[in-house]
């Protein structure tokens, strides 16, 4: 019989002897594709899906090469190379039914991985695949043809086991589907003020090429009782929602270089949704109106910079607002339409279709443009009645881009890339670099499993990580106390079998660390450089229990992903001497919405002047950075017309307008501090450095 200080021995031993690893490695496998072909009632060609332990084991990977994929309806094969695009939701709030039911990492894990690439060998090829026991679905475009992969409930009608098709777009089309989306911007008042419209931008290049780092733009999305009634399954609803965001993301990471961060996602199981104006039969701009009445006087939900509607009512289409990011008043989006009206034979709308009408409209917000409305046009896809200013026909080509109407000609969304236009890119990233959008900066998990019971129960294991100190703390529980624990953490994940479990993690660090109750945390663990590119890693907590079998517990693995960006450039910062705070006058300048930005990353905001003896103390302090130019400062009505409040929070106590100010001319809604130390008030779209504050440091 083993004894209690066998396991501890060996552990330690082994554990303790491992070597470190050098840089970490991404993690690949190559599988068979994981839905074979199968008999059934759908058009197009019919596929049975993996286990969904199978398909939930593809998130441990970083890319996948998939074999005897089928690339027809008649199910040619051929093989797919793809990376994986991660979800990005460390914070991440689950609300159903008004109410909070999960928060913070894995709040919305959705049993879920997307993925994009190629056909080997097709380099003009573009693949889109999520995978989930709740339907897997995607699109694979190539020699001119789009393939749908749908997802449908099982013959039972639930999703238990859901079925699936591989459709061509053309098929879809015979049997009388047709994406018919359409935009209502246009019938908008281009209220706040744009930036001014250019003719023919010059394109900027994408990714990692990109002329700024990567940024966050994190979007609240909610739904209505119309959009879970396609599913009638919440699992399902939410891997639908996930599937798409992600896939949008990659696109905006690809060319816009920021990442589409999900803070919130919002359900309805049943018919009571605040959202009430598609229940009348309202359009996109009558959800539009009701969604900007409610968070643009209550917030939204949660800290975020855009706020969108996804519906699955008939809106005749969607509409957003035009150049809105960091607008508090008019940060909004709805997408409709996104079952089509269908009831048979697809009851849900081929993923392509909804990506394409959510990420134009998140478009607009980012001031793109429809391709028609440029000067000379971009293309002139745009049927009469919808030509922009300067087309003066229709002209159909079959390499539309997301902004364009050519899914609106013969042959449909085959006519359409999942690309942007270059003229596109170049105008929304110009937007997303002079906004409030930050360095993009994240922390992820996924749970892989493989945990091993103890005599306390299951331990679980969990991450949080804090973005203002670097700091990764890990949390277990179910632990037999007291104890020893390891924390092991690797570059990959072997999954070797010891001590009657699985060690998830190669051996690369390893942290022995006293456990003194059932719930025991190891960290903050500092996190110091810049990883712009991302950092992966694998951790796991094995646990010293002589009441377990083999005298030892585990937690579950888990795939830890973490991007740090690199920090702002020193400033010369002034600490007040009573007020805890300190400023400083950022070195660049850039639009009222780019400031507070800054200022955020500095870890404060644009400055808050609450007393004459401030201001005073400010120009005195700060000088000719202060004195001799004008400042943005955080003092803004964007929320209520005339109800002034500063990003700092706090009451307002003092305010120091010029004569005749604020006059609110043409939509005013942010404040600058001139140069004579007299405030204005302006629309936030000329090019000023910022005042900033944070809280002092020691």
């Amino acid at each position: 019989m083993k004894t209690p200080a066998s396991p501890r021995v060996l552990l330690a031993t082994l554990l303790v002897a491992a070597p470190v690893a050098g840089p970490l490695a991404a993690q690949h496998a190559t599988r068979p594709f994981p839905l074979a072909r199968t008999d059934g009632a759908l058009p197009g060609l019919d596929l049975a899906a993996a286990p969904a332990a199978e398909l939930l084991a593809l998130r441990a990977f970083d890319s996948l090469t998939l074999s005897a994929a089928p690339l027809d309806e008649r199910g040619a094969l051929g093989t797919l190379e793809l990376e994986r695009v991660p979800l990005v939701t460390p914070d991440a709030e689950l609300w159903v039914d008004g109410a909070l039911v999960a928060k913070g990492d894995g709040a919305l894990d959705g049993a879920i991985s997307v993925w994009k690439g190629r056909i080997a060998g097709a380099s003009d090829s573009d693949v889109l695949l999520a995978f989930s026991p709740h339907g897997t679905r995607g699109w694979i475009a190539h020699g001119g043809r789009l393939l749908h992969l749908i997802a449908e409930p099982g013959v039972d009608g639930t999703w238990a086991e859901p079925r699936h098709a591989l459709v061509d777009e053309a098929s879809l089309i015979a049997l009388g589907m047709s994406n018919t989306f359409k935009c209502a911007v246009d019938e908008l008042p281009r209220q706040p003020t744009p930036a001014p419209v250019h003719g023919k931008p010059a394109p900027l290049v994408s990714g990692a090429d990109a002329t700024t780092a990567k940024l966050e733009c994190r979007i609240a999305f909610e739904t209505d009782y119309q959009y879970y009634q396609i599913f009638n399954d919440l699992p399902a609803a939410q891997a639908y929602v996930l599937a798409l965001t992600g896939a949008i993301s990659a696109r905006y990471v690809e060319q816009i270089n920021t990442v589409l961060a999900l803070p919130y996602l919002g359900f309805y199981t049943a018919n009571n949704d605040p959202w009430t104006s598609q229940d009348a039969g309202g359009s996109s701009i009558d959800v539009l109106y009701e969604v900007q009445a409610k968070w643009s006087t209550q917030g939204l939900p949660v800290d975020a910079d855009l706020g969108h509607l996804i519906s699955g009512a008939g809106l005749g289409g969607g509409v957003a607002w035009l150049d809105v990011l960091c607008v508090g008043d008019y940060c909004y989006g709805v997408t409709g339409n996104i079952n089509g009206g269908v009831t048979f034979p697809i009851t849900v709308n081929p993923m392509n279709w909804d990506f394409m009408a959510t990420a134009h409209e998140i478009g607009h917000n980012f001031n793109a443009l429809h391709t028609h409305d440029y000067c000379p046009p971009a293309d002139e896809c745009a049927p009469s009645g919808y030509f922009g200013q300067c087309q003066t026909q229709e002209n159909c080509i079959t390499n539309g881009t997301v902004m364009s109407y050519c899914h609106l000609c013969p042959g449909g969304t085959s006519n359409v890339t999942t690309y942007f236009h270059p003229f596109s890119v170049a105008d929304m990233r110009a937007r997303a670099e002079n906004s409030c959008l930050l360095p993009f900066e994240s922390m992820a998990s996924t749970n892989l499993g493989y945990s091993k019971s103890g005599s306390a129960g299951t331990p679980s294991y969990a991450v949080a990580y804090d973005e203002l100190s670097n700091g990764l703390t890990s949390s277990f529980a179910s632990i037999a106390a007291p104890t020893t624990g390891f924390l092991i953490v690797g570059a990959t994940n072997p999954q070797i079998p010891l001590f009657g479990g699985t060690l998830v993690p190669s051996l690369d660090i390893v942290l022995p660390f006293p456990v003194a109750s059932s719930s025991p945390q190891v960290g903050p663990a500092t996190i110091n450089g810049g990883f712009t590119s991302g950092l992966s890693l694998y951790a796991q907590g094995w646990f010293v229990d002589p009441g377990a079998s083999e005298l030892v517990s585990a937690s579950n693995g888990l795939r830890i992903d973490l991007v740090l960006p690199d920090p702002p450039p020193a400033l010369v910062w002034k600490k007040h001497p009573s007020n805890g705070k300190e400023y400083a006058v950022s070195a660049s300048s850039g639009y009222w919405g780019f400031g507070e930005g800054l200022a955020r990353q500095y870890g404060g905001h644009l400055a808050k002047i609450d007393s004459a003896a401030l201001q005073t103390w400010l120009s005195a302090n700060l000088g000719a950075p202060l004195t001799s130019q004008d400042v943005w400062i955080g003092f803004h009505d964007q929320f209520t017309e005339g109800t002034f409040k500063w990003t700092a929070g706090g009451a307002v106590t003092f305010t120091n307008w010029k004569s005749g100010q604020p006059n609110d001319f043409n939509g005013q809604d942010v404040v600058i501090w001139e140069a004579s130390g007299q405030w204005i008030d302006n629309d936030g779209w000329e090019l000023h450095p910022g005042l900033l504050e944070r809280p002092a440091t020691p």
